[in-house]
């Protein structure tokens, strides 16, 4: 009875080329991100200790990866969109637009109610012409690209996402992509991606984590030569790099433990350098491979979760924020025994869920996803 009416609420239908594995990546990703925001939200309620204070912590340094997941997860999608569907630019930018803002305004608008309400919190400056300004900032999905605090704190990333939907089509044309072999649109990434590291070596980027696009990109060239799809079939190496990956990265972001030394110099590129390793051949090995780790990453409740975290990411966030009121409301803010709190662990990520659910079902399956489910955004490698 709950499966069928989980199915009936998050699943969704069936197109040809359908990777059910992705759709578990996106559930991998956002819980990632959950992690974060739950050590934000209920770090005061943590036991005092070494061992929760390092778990927590452990917490906060890869849940930040989640983003960079989906960075990989759309560069792979909408590369293969703009090579092998072109409709032209208007009608891509148009389906874009469609996919992202009806659920992204409803949590604006939503955003902008709890500003009235609550206006010690809110992030929306005095007077009309700023607030009209930092509004209209914010709705063009500027906050991430330049320095403008964003209202909706994890929507920087969504400017990044705009951005590459912008930029690619144009890249592609202007180097004429679509015509040539795939070893030189790879040179073309590369020589585009050493560009943007350049730049930001020399102290002039902020946007360095957008090579994770390029990384999407070069996962959908790898996956149409035999090399790659071996490669694809690693699927315990694959599994053991993403683990392996993860804890790369704590270490880089925790500078009492980086044992080398030039790290501190760049840790963003080398945190940009181990995740699009990682996920690289974690997502090939999930796209095109085989076994227990296809298996695990179809199962359906990995891919329900996948398939509504889009209105996750941007609604979960103000949940954990009500969760955390109540609780200061009704407890205070005062540590919870062990076990207490690592039954309340999953218990406000089930919260969050059954809050966020109305948004997906409602909005996003309405107004975003009945159109795009029509024609598929993921088909896989024609090599595979």
């Amino acid at each position: 009875m709950v499966a069928t009416l989980a199915a009936r609420l998050y699943e969704l239908p069936d197109t040809p080329g359908r990777i059910r594995a992705m759709e578990g990546m996106r559930g991998v990703a956002i819980a990632l991100v959950f992690l974060v925001h739950f050590d934000k939200q209920f770090l005061d309620y943590a036991p005092p200790d070494r061992f929760h204070a390092a778990v927590l912590a452990l917490f906060r340094v890869i849940g930040h990866s989640g983003v960079d997941l989906f960075f990989l997860l759309s560069g792979y999608l909408i590369y293969g969109l703009v090579l092998e569907s072109w409709k032209g630019y208007a009608r891509f930018l148009r389906r874009r637009l469609v996919r992202i803002y009806p659920v992204f305004l409803f949590v604006f608008t939503l955003y902008i109610g709890l500003s009235w309400i609550f206006p010690q919190r809110s992030k929306i400056p005095d007077g009309w012409a700023p607030a009209a300004f930092y509004l209209l900032e914010n709705l063009a999905m500027l906050p991430g690209l330049v320095d403008i605090p964003p209202m909706i704190t994890v929507a920087w990333s969504l400017s990044f996402e705009l951005a590459f939907y912008l930029a690619m089509p144009v890249l592609a044309s202007l180097a004429g992509m679509r015509r040539r072999p795939g070893r030189q649109r790879v040179l073309i990434v590369l020589a585009v991606s050493a560009l943007l590291a350049a730049i930001y070596f020399a102290g002039h980027g902020r946007h360095l984590r957008m090579l994770m696009f390029a990384s999407g990109i070069l996962l959908w060239e790898a996956l149409r030569v035999p090399a790659g799809t071996r490669l694809a079939r690693w699927n315990s190496s694959a599994a053991a790099v993403f683990v392996l990956g993860l804890f790369l990265l704590s270490l880089v972001k925790t500078p009492r433990l980086v044992w080398l030394p030039w790290v501190g110099w760049y840790p963003e590129a080398y945190q940009v350098l181990i995740m699009g390793v990682t996920f690289f051949w974690f997502s090939a090995a999930c796209f095109a491979g085989g076994g227990w780790l296809v298996r695990l990453m179809s199962r359906d409740a990995l891919r329900w979760l996948g398939n509504m975290s889009y209105s996750y990411y941007l609604l979960h966030g103000l949940a954990l924020q009500a969760l955390r009121m109540a609780l200061d409301v009704v407890l205070g803010p005062r540590p919870f025994p062990a076990p207490l709190f690592w039954l309340w662990f999953p218990l406000s990520f089930l919260l969050t869920v059954a809050a966020v659910t109305p948004l997906f079902v409602l909005v996003e399956k309405r107004y975003s996803l009945a159109r795009a489910v029509r024609r598929p955004l993921n088909a896989p490698p024609a090599a595979v």
